[in-house]
């Protein structure tokens, strides 16, 4: 599933597999914006089939924190 994730990620923001680090955020990823976040959200929703809540979406400002908040809901 983490590899699912990755996949997915990668695909959005355009980054590597091999660069995506716990600690990749929309600081450090120059395409990572709201409009990259948002499809993320969405692709990830679509792909595992959950639901964020705002809070959920709020918090996903890094790689680690997106990763933790989809395998709690799994």
């Amino acid at each position: 599933m983490q590899n699912k994730i990755k996949k997915i990620f990668s695909k959005i923001t355009g980054l590597n597999i091999a660069k995506i680090k716990s600690n990749t955020s929309p600081e450090n990823t120059k395409k990572w914006d709201s409009l990259a976040h948002m499809n993320l959200v969405m692709a990830y929703e679509k792909e595992f089939k959950i639901k964020f809540t705002d809070d959920e979406i709020n918090e996903m400002l890094s790689y680690a924190l997106i990763e933790e908040i989809i395998l709690s809901k799994k």
